[in-house]
């Protein structure tokens, strides 16, 4: 055992973890909320614990453990079997997504959480606190499971008009107001199935989207580009920066105004887990630099994730969650940015070129294990797929949500608005569509593969960890305008 500990590589990758307690304070969380219904994560626990090195590793691992088990998500309940009347109040607790039906949330009523279904347009938002008479019904078959994940029983279908006894925070219903209006301005400016496209996009509208484009996503590889993730909120980021950047204000100041807005762009786009992660680790990373810090991708990614967690434990269970967090950790841990730039264009866009070749093999490569778990179908040319149209996401949401903000200013801002949706987003929303279904045929983009166990997707990340070389972190008293 000494031999082990103090053999050099070793000991150089324990010195490594140890100098991110975030890391080790998001990994002892997860096996501390798994520990009950998997004893085996003890095993997890104590490999961690080989590698802490000093006092604040050794705390952050304690401090997960303990937050674990406190935080640890509820069973997955029973679906409900009594499906009566119900009149009650209820307080909803997710915000309201649209369907092709209507629109539906997430509300409890005591300790049941229930699926409340309701038409298009009712004034509900997170936090409000609702009277409801309706009636109980069962889950919807598709995606029965789903809901159950999420700790919902039954689904409640009122009878009446929601009756708001209290609303929740104003913030919440400014970002599904801004969402409205987004939707309605893309219906009046682009045929259906573009405007149904860049809904989905930019502020995850994807209720209007047909079952034969989303299993061409699915097919292709490509289902994350309606998931706001870290690319929409950065491309969101990138456009606030240089709106903003003309201020005379401090840089503090300017954060704090991006900070306001990421979120309430996150609340516009239904505060799903892959876009509170991104925006969470777009906001570490940059107030860092406020205060002469180097931002860590990987400390940022697991804040984020601690965060989220601790706040909605239920998002453990949750396929976007997963998902996001897997590829978004495979990025910052195996897809590092080049440390050097350079000098003449062509050079630069080899290196971006090689730089996208490689974050989309380890993105897929990291997402290939879920999701052959979950679905049983694997995409043979989600890399190519990626490549063919992740090059238009960019133009498409900048110009979307450009042509959207100033469209209201000016009668020649809504001219300047209408061109660039008539001449940018039609036409890139149509090269992505046909490319989608293009790629997306089943009968060659993807396959079958057989029922396997979860402990081989545990076994596949573990191996993934232990071939990690971490780069080591600078001392932050050698950073410029320290000490």
């Amino acid at each position: 055992m000494d031999a082990l500990l103090t053999w050099r590589p070793f000991a150089e990758r324990a010195r490594e973890w140890s100098a991110r307690p975030l890391l080790l304070l998001l990994l002892a969380l997860i096996l501390g909320m798994l520990v009950r219904q998997a004893p085996a994560a003890i095993v997890g626990l104590a490999a961690l614990a080989f590698l802490c090195r000093t006092r604040s590793a050794w705390l952050a691992l304690g401090l997960g453990l303990i937050l674990g088990l406190i935080r640890a998500p509820a069973p997955v309940p029973t679906e409900r079997t009594d499906l009566g009347e119900f009149r009650g109040v209820v307080q909803v607790v997710q915000v309201p997504q649209n369907t092709r039906k209507g629109m539906r949330m997430i509300v409890r009523s005591g300790s049941e959480r229930l699926l409340l279904q309701v038409e298009r347009g009712t004034d509900l938002s997170l936090g409000d606190l609702v009277r409801i008479e309706g009636q109980f019904k069962s889950l919807p078959t598709p995606t029965r499971k789903y809901w159950l994940n999420w700790g919902v029983a039954a689904t409640l279908q009122p009878t009446e008009p929601p009756e708001v006894l209290q609303r929740g925070l104003f913030f919440w219903r400014w970002g599904l107001d801004l969402r409205h209006r987004f939707v309605s301005y893309t219906d009046a400016m682009l045929e259906d199935r573009a405007a149904n496209v860049v809904d989905a996009l930019c502020f995850n509208v994807d209720a209007e989207l047909s079952t034969e484009f989303r299993e061409a996503l699915a097919n292709s590889g490509t289902i994350h580009i309606i998931s706001t993730s870290g690319v929409h909120v950065m491309i969101v980021a990138l456009a606030l920066g240089v709106l903003l950047r003309p201020l005379p204000v401090p840089r503090w100041v300017m954060l704090l105004i991006l900070t306001g807005l990421l979120f309430l762009y996150a609340a516009a786009a239904g505060f799903r887990a892959p876009a509170v992660r991104a925006v969470l680790m777009a906001l570490l990373v940059a107030w860092a630099y406020l205060f002469r810090r180097q931002g860590d991708p990987i400390s940022a990614w697991a804040f984020a994730a601690v965060l989220h967690l601790i706040w909605i434990p239920e998002v453990l269970r949750d396929i976007s969650f997963q998902l996001s967090f897997t590829i978004v950790g495979s990025l910052v841990f195996f897809a590092r940015l080049p440390e050097t730039s350079p000098q003449d264009y062509l050079s630069s866009l080899v290196q971006s070129a090689r730089f996208g070749l490689v974050a989309s093999l380890v993105a897929t490569v990291a997402s290939i294990p879920i999701i052959a778990f979950i679905f049983g179908r694997v995409s043979l040319i989600s890399i190519v797929a990626n490549l063919a149209i992740g090059f238009v996401l960019l133009p498409i949401m900048l110009a979307a949500l450009g042509a959207w903000l100033i469209s209201g200013l000016t009668p020649l801002g809504e001219a300047i608005g209408a061109g660039l949706m008539r001449l940018v987003v039609e036409p890139l929303t149509g090269y992505l569509i046909m490319m989608v279904r293009a790629m997306g045929d089943p009968s060659w983009s993807a396959i079958s593969v057989p029922p396997f166990g979860v402990g081989w997707v545990f076994a596949f990340y573990v191996g993934a960890l232990v071939l990690w070389c971490p780069k080591p972190r600078p001392d932050p008293q050698a950073l410029p305008g320290r000490g």
